[in-house]
């Protein structure tokens, strides 16, 4: 497969996967997602194990051969495990659920959007893998994805928490939802 394809792919699950998770949150509540968070995390253990071990069972192994970036072949399924991490500290270490479902949407579409916009667009480089251009779309469309849920200087002070937390080389799928999450708890 093709690596830009590949990657489109990757985002893709990761803003679906996320936008589904938030909406889980919405309908089930803190502790019936955490709850549901946890076992998709021991699954995504489990299941990377069993594919390092040479195991596979279909449709994930498709996913993962579909979203799976080289350098994770060593570790699979390492990105849902800390994706789904990051949603459990932002479940976790916030109360509220609207700073929570900020958090988990700056998670869900500004990265998404930040890694697609920047590898089309990006020209002007950050860090080593970040670029202005895929940070601004990143901050731009999680402040039109949290404007459903707050006025819009809260929205676009939070997404750019989260998004500028991405620059600072910690894992982001962890950073994104506790920077964006913390932002919102300062601003309401």
């Amino acid at each position: 497969m093709k690596k830009n394809l590949k990657e489109a792919t990757r985002q893709a699950i990761h803003l679906v996967g996320g936008l589904a998770i938030t909406g889980y949150f919405l309908y089930a509540g803190r502790e019936n997602t955490l709850i549901a968070l946890l076992v998709l995390f021991l699954a995504a253990i489990a299941l990377g194990i069993c594919a390092k071990n040479g195991l596979k069972f279909w449709p994930m192994s498709a996913v993962l051969e579909a979203g799976e970036r080289k350098k994770e072949q060593n570790s699979p399924f390492h990105a849902p495990m800390v994706f789904f991490l990051g949603a459990i500290f932002c479940l976790v270490f916030f109360q509220d659920s609207r700073t929570i479902t900020g958090g988990l949407l700056v998670l869900s579409v500004g990265d998404a959007v930040s890694t697609l916009a920047g590898k089309k667009f990006g020209k002007t480089m950050l860090t080593n893998k970040h670029t202005l251009e895929g940070t601004l779309a990143g901050i731009i469309f999680s402040s039109i994805a949290l404007f459903v849920f707050f006025p819009l200087p809260h929205a676009a002070l939070a997404s750019t928490a989260g998004m500028l937390s991405e620059l600072l080389g910690v894992e982001d799928n962890i950073a994104i939802p506790l920077a964006g999450a913390a932002a919102l708890t300062l601003l309401l």
